[in-house]
């Protein structure tokens, strides 16, 4: 780290003059003079310290980053999404005989034991990658000056070429593997993440390398049979021996064998063009097969990983119960086929009820912000948000239906992580919205059914139960009327009359007739 640049405080010329001046601006002169002896003491303290100034300068940086990045989040959610569009002229596509020396020299650096230098330590296994990720990252806080959280600056001297300058590409790609919060620090947790992801991506780099020297292999004996008789049809040719007859011969067995194999054949070239030329996927990707080619994508439960590819056929292994299965590539040919590695931002859809006091004041307003504000405060899982819009008012239910859709930073390639990210952005939205006071309570479902006089809810066992014995209809709320069985014995029929409950119906009928 440099250090940062000195502060130069110019010395005033009128205060040479100040002993000739009036004996009423003595004292006030003598007071400029020691607060500019005081500025000049401390602005010595603050360059002969270069730790001090360094800190000074990295905090002041740090807060102006902060405020930089929350008003471009905010003004980048209000402006809506846009990708630059790929330009194929950037693309180098001539390749150099020292370009493909170097390839080879890179290959053989994979297979080492160090392949991240002697100085990361061994990572010829994922263990050991692990291992030593932790302990760089502890050599790495030794730079940071007794913090706990490595800052990225601290990663950003990588980025820094020979002259000073800062190199965009190198700083891009080193913020896209160790994203830093939104205080601008890496933790233990994403820095080994970012060690790992590059471990997972230069082994499947190897082993696409490797299963790609195979296809190569297998196609060039191919072409090599095809080259060989043709090459001998023309020597034979040129030597005055016409093999045309022993062709012509031999049409009616070609004939027969193209009909028993030609749909074969057709499937075959059309797996080979498959891997070839189209490369739909590569060692290692889920994807998502749909016979389909017009319909919805499947769900992520219905995806594979692409273990192994040949000419003429695909291993793929199930996501869901690590089921290995081999298909031909010919039957996939026509198939949709999704590649959730090469799906970059994965899209996450989220559909929340409110109630329809949502819409009062400023709740609208505040839930927005707190939003913006947890997506800003986890970069390492959260891009941005497309919309947040209400999708449905019903005023009869008093509730309101919104559609949350946001763009993760990972690819739908580890699903399981972006799912529980989109889960914990759930819960955060409705615990906001609870404390808010706005969240969207269902009613319970009850059955009420009205025959006349009143009206009674089924769902009470009590009121049931006197509805079947006494042909009666009888509130929620109250016990079971009791049974007249008094027959003709006058005092049980006073007491029936005497009761407290009240009698509706047929009840009171049946009194009437027994009174009279």
């Amino acid at each position: 780290m440099r250090n940062a640049p000195r502060t130069v405080v110019e010395e005033n010329d009128d205060d040479d003059d100040s002993d000739d001046s009036d004996s009423d601006d003595s004292d006030h002169s003598d007071t400029k003079d020691q607060d500019k002896q005081d500025k000049t003491k401390k602005n010595d303290e603050h360059n002969s310290d270069p730790s001090a100034a360094r800190a000074t300068f990295s905090k002041s940086y740090s807060t102006l980053s902060i405020d930089t990045s929350v008003k471009h989040f905010k003004i980048k959610n209000q402006l809506g999404r846009w990708d630059d569009p790929l330009n194929k002229m950037d693309t180098k596509t001539d390749s150099s005989v020292s370009d493909i020396l170097k390839f080879r020299k890179a290959l053989t650096y994979m297979d080492l034991e160090h392949p991240f230098s002697e100085s990361f330590g061994p990572a010829s296994t994922r263990d050991e990658l692990l291992t030593s990720a932790q302990a760089v990252y502890k050599l790495l806080l030794l730079l940071s000056e007794g913090s706990s959280i490595l800052p990225f600056s601290v990663l950003a001297v990588l980025v820094e070429n020979e002259n000073g300058t800062v190199d965009k590409r190198k700083r891009k790609n080193l913020r896209k593997i160790f994203p830093p919060d939104s205080r601008g620090n890496v933790s233990l947790l994403t820095f080994v993440m970012g060690c790992d992801s590059v471990y997972k991506k230069l082994r499947y780099f190897r082993a696409s390398v490797g299963n790609s020297s195979v296809i190569d292999k297998v196609l060039e004996d191919i072409v090599d049979t095809l080259f060989f008789f043709v090459l001998v049809v023309l020597i034979l040719s040129l030597l005055n021996l016409n093999p045309w007859p022993l062709l012509v011969s031999t049409s009616t067995l070609l004939v027969t064998f193209a009909f028993a194999v030609g749909p074969s054949a057709a499937k075959a070239i059309e797996g080979i063009i498959l891997v070839v030329g189209r490369r739909p996927y590569d060692i290692g990707d889920r994807i998502i097969i749909s016979s389909n080619p017009g319909g919805s994508t499947p769900g992520l439960g219905e995806s594979w990983f692409v273990e192994d590819i040949t000419l003429f056929s695909t291993t793929l292994r199930f996501g869901a119960n690590n089921e290995v299965a081999t298909v031909s590539n010919g039957s996939i040919a026509q198939a949709r086929i999704t590649n959730c590695a090469k799906s970059k931002k994965a899209t996450v859809h989220l559909t929340m009820r409110f109630h329809i006091r949502f819409h009062e004041g400023s709740n609208l307003p505040d839930f927005r912000e707190a939003l913006d504000t947890y997506i800003l405060n986890n970069p390492n899982r959260w891009d941005s948000i497309a919309f947040l819009r209400c999708e449905e008012i019903n005023t009869d239910d008093e509730f309101v239906l919104y559609r949350l859709v946001t763009r993760s930073t990972q690819s739908w390639q580890p699903a399981p992580r972006v799912l529980e990210h989109r889960a914990q952005l759930h819960r955060f939205c409705l615990d906001l919205a609870n404390k808010m006071d706005v969240l969207y309570e269902s009613p319970l479902p009850s059955r009420v059914i009205y025959t006349g006089g009143e009206m009674v809810d089924t769902a009470n066992p009590k009121a049931r139960r006197a509805i079947e014995r006494q042909d009666s209809f009888v509130e929620a709320s109250q016990p079971a009327l009791p049974v007249d069985d008094s027959g003709s014995d006058p005092q049980a029929s006073e007491e029936f009359q005497r009761s407290p409950l009240k009698r509706t119906g047929n009840d009171k009928r049946r009194t009437d007739k027994r009174e009279k």
